[in-house]
Parts: C-alpha cells; structure tokens; sequence
C-alpha cells in the first residue's frame, strides 16, 4: 500500500501508524494501520489542528481508486508479475 500510495500520489514518502483499544478510538478489538502520504516539509505531527476527514463520499472513491490500482498491479492467474517477471519465492 506504501508503494501504491507513493506511485498514485507522487508522495515522498509514507508514515504507518497502528490504533489499538479504547485509548486507540477502537470499540472492537482488530489490526487497524494507517498509510499517510507525506512530503519533504509537511510536518504531519505539527499540525493536528489540521486535521481534516474526507467526506463519505470522498472516501468511497479514494478507496474504489486503489482497489482499481491494486487490480491493476497484481500477479497474474500464472503466478507471474504484470511486467511478465516470475513470482519471487
């Protein structure tokens, strides 16, 4: 998801972050990681005063996008890779 996001985004680079438990904002125990873009100079934790959140609608085609892109970029029936190298082991 990181290369994604740097290949669709033109990022920098990405920043994982993991919330777990009550603490965390999480009614229901499960693994759940964020992927931030990020870019030279975007002081991502300097500016929580920032933060906003995507419309519903807005997250739904962010995630149609990737899911696409995903698709797009995923082995083949074969085991091969789309640019026709085969599997690593």
């Amino acid at each position: 998801m990181a290369v994604l996001l740097t290949e669709l985004d033109g990022c920098d680079g990405t920043s994982i972050r993991q919330h777990n438990e009550p603490a965390g904002n999480q009614d229901v125990w499960h693994l759940h990681v964020h992927v931030f873009p990020r870019w030279e100079g975007d002081d991502l934790y300097l500016r929580s005063d920032e933060t906003w959140l995507p419309s519903r609608e807005e997250q739904i085609a962010r995630a149609h996008s990737l899911r696409e892109s995903l698709r797009n970029d995923s082995p083949d029936e074969k085991g091969g890779s789309p640019d026709g190298e085969p599997p690593l082991s």
